[in-house]
C-alpha cells in the first residue's frame, strides 16, 4: 500500500508492514510512536529506521527529524494507529460482528461462555486468554489482549475461515493503549472492578477514564451492558449513552433470583422483560452466576431468542480454571480456580461453606509470586485461613528470587492455621491428594489453566493444575487398588 493512500498529501512511498516495536525488521515499514506507561516509542526512532522503517508518525514536538524517513506529526498517535490499521488491513472489524468484554473480574470468562453459546447458534470465534479460537482452530496466546495488529491479522484469519462473530477479551491496560478501538462492537460487557486488583493500581487515577473514553467513542448501535451490584456501575452507567444491566441485589434488565449452589450445579432464574427462565447449569459458585447472566443477556441483545440462549447455555462445560472440579471416588471434590482476585477466594469460601461436610477438611494449594504486593497476600491468605484446614504454599512466579524465601515470608502471614511450604507445585498437589480423606476437599488455587511456570524469569512448560491433580489421583487410586 503507498504511504500517500493511508495519509493524504503524502508521498507515493511503498509501505509493506506498519508496527510499533522498533526491534523487529521492518523493510520499507511505517513506525508509530507509542507513549506507554514504561516506555515511549519516540526514543526508539533511530532504531526503527535502522531496520528499515521508511516513514515515522509521531506526536511529540520535541522530536527532530533528523534521519533519513518521512516524518508525519499527529495530534496522538494511538488515535491514528487505530485508524491506518483498520484500513492497511481492509477494515476488518466491518465484516463480522464483534462482542467486547472487559473488567477486572469476570472478563475471561463472559468473554469465553458468549463464544460457548453462539457455538450452538451460528459460527463464532473468539480472542482472549483461552486462545485465538475458530473453525476447530485453537492458538494458545501470551496474554488475553492482543496488540493492535495482532487483532487486525487474527480477523484476516477469522474471516478467511467464514466466520460470522468474534468475541474479544480486553484487559484494562489494553483499553488504555485502545488496543481494541479499530474493533466495532454490536454489544460490550464490562463485569466488574477490583480496586486491589493489579489492573486497578496499574492505571491509579486513569482507570475510570480509559473507560469513559472508549463508551464516549462507541456508536448508539453498540448495546452496552453493567453489572448493576457492582461499584463500577455508579462510575460508567452516567457515561454510557444507553444500557442493559444485570444483577441480584438491585432491580435490572436481566435480574437474578431463586439461587441455588450445589457441589455440582448452580440453579437460578432470569427475570428478562416479564418472563422468567429457570436454568441449572455445570458451572459453579456465585461468580459464575454473574458471568453466565452476563453472556446470556450480551447474546440476547445482539438478537437470538432468550429460550434458544437458555437452552444453548444448558449444556455449558466448565470453564477451564475457573471453578473447575475434578471428581475424586465419585465426587466433586477438587476445584481449581485461578483466584486472581480476593472476590474469587470469597466466593470460593462461601461456596464450600454450603458444600462442605460435617468432619471433613479443606486443603488449599496456594502459589505465591515473587511480586505479589504484601497486602494483597495478607487478604488472601487471611481469607484461605478461615476457610482451611491446611494451606499449602508453592510455587507460580519466582523469578529470579529465592522460592524458598518467598514461601517462608508469606508463611509468617499465616494465623491459626496448619500450613507446609512445598517449593515444587507438582509435590504440592501430590501431597494433597494423597492426605485427602472421605469427604475432604482441595483446593488448587492460583494458575487456573495455566500452562507455565515462571522460575528465575524464563517461561517454563508446566503440565497444568487439572492434569496433575488428574495424574495425583490416578496414583493414588492405583496404589490403593493394589493394596487392596
Amino acid at each position: 500500500m503507498l504511504l500517500s493512500e493511508l495519509f493524504k498529501g503524502a508521498p507515493d512511498v511503498e509501505i509493506s508492514q506498519i508496527s510499533s516495536d522498533s526491534r523487529m525488521p521492518m523493510k520499507n515499514a511505517l513506525f508509530f510512536c507509542i507513549k506507554g506507561i514504561r516506555d515511549d516509542g519516540h526514543q526508539f526512532i533511530r532504531n526503527a529506521i535502522e531496520n528499515g522503517a521508511k516513514a515515522i508518525v509521531y506526536e511529540d514536538n520535541e522530536i527532530k527529524p533528523i534521519y533519513n524517513a518521512i516524518y508525519i506529526k499527529v495530534n496522538n498517535v494511538l488515535d491514528v494507529f487505530n485508524q491506518i490499521a483498520d484500513k492497511f488491513y481492509g477494515h476488518q472489524s466491518d465484516k463480522i460482528d464483534c462482542f467486547v468484554v472487559s473488567g477486572t473480574n469476570g472478563r475471561s470468562s463472559i468473554a469465553y461462555l458468549i463464544y460457548q453459546i453462539l457455538l450452538n447458534l451460528q459460527k463464532p470465534s473468539y480472542v482472549g486468554r483461552f486462545g485465538v479460537r475458530f473453525s476447530g482452530t485453537v492458538l494458545m496466546t501470551p496474554a488475553p489482549t492482543m496488540t493492535i495488529l495482532e487483532n487486525q491479522r487474527y480477523l484476516q484469519q477469522i474471516i478467511n475461515a467464514s466466520c460470522d462473530a468474534c468475541v474479544f477479551e480486553g484487559t484494562p491496560e489494553s483499553f488504555y493503549y485502545k488496543k481494541l478501538n479499530a474493533i466495532k462492537p454490536k454489544v460490550f460487557v464490562y463485569s466488574s472492578t477490583s480496586k486491589s486488583s493489579a489492573d486497578y493500581k496499574e492505571l491509579g487515577n486513569d482507570y475510570f477514564d480509559t473507560y469513559y473514553k472508549y463508551l464516549y467513542q462507541l456508536p448508539n448501535s453498540t448495546s452496552i451492558i453493567l453489572n448493576h451490584d457492582d461499584e463500577s456501575f455508579e462510575e460508567l452507567a452516567p457515561i454510557a449513552h444507553h444500557y442493559l444491566s444485570y444483577g441480584i441485589d438491585k432491580s435490572c434488565d436481566y435480574q437474578i433470583s431463586d439461587l441455588n449452589l450445589s457441589q455440582n450445579s448452580s440453579t437460578f432464574a432470569i427475570h428478562h422483560q416479564g418472563a422468567v427462565k429457570l436454568l441449572t447449569t455445570k458451572l459453579l459458585g456465585l461468580n459464575n452466576v454473574y458471568n453466565l447472566t452476563a453472556a446470556i443477556a450480551a447474546v440476547s441483545e445482539y438478537g437470538y431468542d432468550l429460550d434458544d440462549i437458555i437452552k444453548a447455555a444448558k449444556n455449558l462445560s466448565q470453564i477451564p480454571g475457573v471453578m473447575e472440579t475434578v471428581p475424586f471416588k465419585g465426587k466433586e471434590a477438587v476445584i481449581i480456580d485461578c483466584a486472581c482476585q480476593s472476590d474469587s477466594i470469597l466466593d470460593i469460601k462461601e461456596f464450600v461453606a454450603n458444600i462442605k461436610k460435617p468432619g471433613s477438611s479443606t486443603i488449599s494449594i496456594y502459589g505465591v509470586n515473587n511480586t505479589d504486593d504484601p497486602s494483597k497476600l495478607n487478604e488472601h491468605l487471611d481469607i484461605l485461613a478461615k476457610m482451611s484446614d491446611l494451606i499449602i504454599l508453592t510455587e507460580d512466579r519466582s523469578g529470579d528470587n529465592d522460592i524458598n524465601t518467598i514461601l517462608d515470608n508469606a508463611s509468617k502471614l499465616i494465623k491459626d492455621c496448619e500450613y507446609l511450604l512445598i517449593e515444587n507445585r507438582e509435590v504440592a498437589i501430590e501431597v494433597a491428594i494423597d492426605n485427602m480423606q472421605s469427604n475432604d476437599i482441595v483446593l488448587i488455587l492460583g494458575k487456573g489453566n495455566e500452562k507455565f511456570l515462571i522460575r528465575s524469569f524464563n517461561r517454563e512448560y508446566y503440565d497444568g493444575d487439572k492434569e496433575l491433580a488428574l495424574k495425583a489421583i490416578k496414583r493414588r487410586m492405583e496404589e490403593e487398588n493394589e493394596a487392596s
